[in-house]
């Protein structure tokens, strides 16, 4: 059931039914697989698929323990990897100054895992549901998230 805050927000909405839906939470990923030391590795369950994503947490979100937040951070990385031309624009949107095989590799297999996690996605398009101004601003539906 959803409160009266939530209601307020059709974004949280949406990716708490997307989140039901599609069975999608986060867990984190042994430092092992740590390939950067801006970005911290993730694994995504989306339906039948597992995929582990590097995750730049610059508001130190995955340590508030919200399943949601989590989840945003996972999203937005597989946007930016899908609004990206080609790696370097992604090192770049990344704030990423050297490259490395090991970010030139996960990126290469992100171009692909992407593209098949489309069709879990609403008009076949990776979104994170919460607005990126909001997110960046701390405002609105972030807002709550965070204070939740």
């Amino acid at each position: 059931m959803m409160n009266q805050k939530e209601d307020k927000y059709p974004e949280i909405i949406a990716l708490k039914r997307f989140c039901k839906e599609k069975n999608c939470f986060t867990k984190q990923a042994d430092s092992s697989y740590n390939i950067h030391p801006y970005l911290t590795p993730i694994l995504l369950f989306i339906g039948n698929e597992e995929v582990l994503i590097q995750v730049q947490d610059e508001y130190e979100d995955l340590f508030k323990d919200n399943v949601l937040l989590n989840v945003i951070l996972c999203l937005q990385e597989l946007e930016l990897v899908e609004d990206s031309t080609d790696y370097l624009n992604w090192l770049q949107l990344q704030s990423i100054e050297k490259s490395t095989e090991s970010l030139r590799l996960y990126y290469q297999n992100m171009v692909k895992t992407v593209s098949k996690l489309r069709v879990q996605f609403p008009n076949n398009r990776i979104t994170a549901f919460i607005p990126d101004l909001d997110y960046q601003l701390n405002s609105n539906s972030m807002y709550y998230l965070r204070k939740k």
